[in-house]
């Protein structure tokens, strides 16, 4: 017997509700009762009968019982206070020679060549349910109340500062501009000028680049299923209908990533330009406090959740800027100043060059001489 079956042999000793918790810890009661449909096994005495929702949660239950060490290396680690479920002996492979084969060696004045074989040895299993991930909590940001409170008097104090200059660098240019008297100087007549042409600004080009999906990582989950499927041995009938199962879920769920990536839609904006704009503007919407009374930051964020549900092309150029900050966009200001920085840049790539005119130029070298 392999360790898998030996394992799954092992677990009909628990009792009923616990194979039941396990089993449902990755599977719905749904997806349990399909399998059993679908499934037959084959009793004792060889007779073959179809399976049932006990049978399947036997083999689910199995599926998450393994011991200390292979819990360790999925960066996993066992609850404090918690005992194994079972003990069995599973086979475990080394190439160390035997206690008669170095003896024997050593007799004769040789070194024991190596042996590679399995042997059986106690192992202890705990359920996926007696676990935790061995990684350390995210150390908090703050460590008291007190601290959060200072913190928020200190962004009060900062965003009310910054009000403040606002106000004030705006009263400095509503003051009336002070009188200059300058000698008077008579300058040539002016010639009069039609006015400056314009040209559309050349687009620059489309790119087609379309988000990557991970298709790789789909084809490696597809072959690991299609290895597990072909590992079950012949006899095992239930164990060979679940890897089956698994391995067309994969298969389907590469396919319908492939063809994903073949029909999303291409990205048009360049994410070096759009994140410097896109701090400006959350940068502005978070100093102020009115920022919800303001006509265009409503429409911002109405813009925003519109098309990230009816525009493809917007989503993913959404898509592909989370990706370069590594970052959600989570709160209404995010959603605002995002639309308002798309805008900008569209804005500036599509406004008209002008085309400076020889009547211009001449009239600015004259009108600096005289008054040199």
């Amino acid at each position: 017997m392999t360790n898998k079956q030996i394992i799954r042999a092992a677990a009909e000793r628990l009792d009923p509700a616990t194979l039941h918790q396990i089993a449902t810890a990755h599977h719905t009661p749904e997806e349990i009762a399909a399998v059993a449909a679908s499934c037959k096994i084959v009793d004792k005495d060889g007779n073959e009968k179809p399976a049932t929702a006990a049978d399947i949660e036997i083999m689910f239950a199995a599926d998450e019982l393994h011991t200390f060490d292979f819990w360790k290396k999925e960066g996993k680690s066992v609850k404090k206070g918690e005992k194994a479920l079972l003990e069995c002996y599973l086979w475990k492979y080394t190439t160390k020679p035997s206690k008669e084969q170095r003896e024997k060696a050593a007799a004769e004045g040789k070194e024991a060549a190596p042996d590679p074989h399995y042997y059986p040895t106690k192992s202890h299993l705990f359920s996926c349910l007696q676990v935790e991930s061995s990684r350390p909590a995210p150390q908090a940001r703050f460590k008291s109340t007190a601290e959060i409170i200072a913190y928020n008097k200190q962004l009060a104090a900062e965003r009310k500062a910054a009000k403040e200059a606002a106000a004030k660098a705006a009263a400095e240019v509503a003051r009336p501009a002070p009188v200059v008297v300058e000698e008077h100087h008579e300058l040539p007549e002016l010639v009069h000028v039609e006015p400056l042409p314009t040209k559309p600004a050349p687009k620059k080009p489309r790119t087609t680049k379309k988000p990557a999906a991970d298709v790789a990582e789909l084809k490696k989950a597809e072959r690991k299923a299609m290895h597990e499927f072909m590992a079950v041995p012949e006899t095992d009938r239930a164990g060979q209908a679940a890897t089956l199962e698994a391995w067309r879920k994969a298969t389907a769920t590469r396919k319908a990533a492939e063809k994903a990536a073949d029909e999303a839609p291409a990205v048009t904006v360049s994410m070096e330009e759009l994140e410097p704009v896109f701090e400006k503007w959350y940068s502005s919407f978070y100093r102020t406090h009115d920022d919800n009374d303001s006509k265009e930051y409503r429409e911002a964020v109405k813009t925003f959740d519109q098309k990230s549900k009816n525009d493809p092309e917007f989503s993913a150029i959404v898509q592909q800027f989370t990706n370069c900050r590594c970052d959600f966009i989570s709160s209404d200001r995010e959603a605002a100043a995002f639309v308002m920085a798309l805008d900008e840049l569209n804005h500036k790539h599509n406004a008209p060059e002008m085309v400076p005119s020889v009547q211009q130029l001449d009239f600015a070298s004259i009108a600096a001489g005289v008054l040199a």
